[in-house]
């Protein structure tokens, strides 16, 4: 049985013309594109995770939501590390020349 707080975000969508399937595609697809930006979750376990059953039908749905493989998105995402990662390198940099030190990275 669905918790009363669900059932009341389902009806709530539904008065604004979502449908449950529209719902559940459009929590997939936030999931999925959230867990594709980090590298520590295979393929294959995101799909489990959103909900399919096997990869295939996952990279599917996926093809369809962003009209590129979930592999292809992944790339895309990772191609610059992180804003963080990127601000901790340039500290590093800058001490390093304002220190006269050299390094081979």
């Amino acid at each position: 049985m669905a918790s009363p707080c669900f059932v009341r975000v389902v009806h709530r969508h539904q008065r604004v013309g979502l449908s449950f399937q529209t719902l559940t595609e459009e929590t997939r697809r936030e999931i999925a594109t959230s867990m594709l930006e980090e590298e520590r979750y295979a393929l294959s376990e995101i799909a489990f995770l959103t909900g399919y059953s096997e990869q295939s039908a996952f990279n599917r749905a996926f093809k369809r939501w962003m009209g590129v493989t979930p592999a292809t998105y992944r790339k895309s995402r990772l191609r610059f590390p992180p804003p963080a990662t990127l601000a901790a390198i340039v500290k590093t940099v800058a001490s390093m020349v304002s220190t006269g030190a050299r390094q081979s990275f």
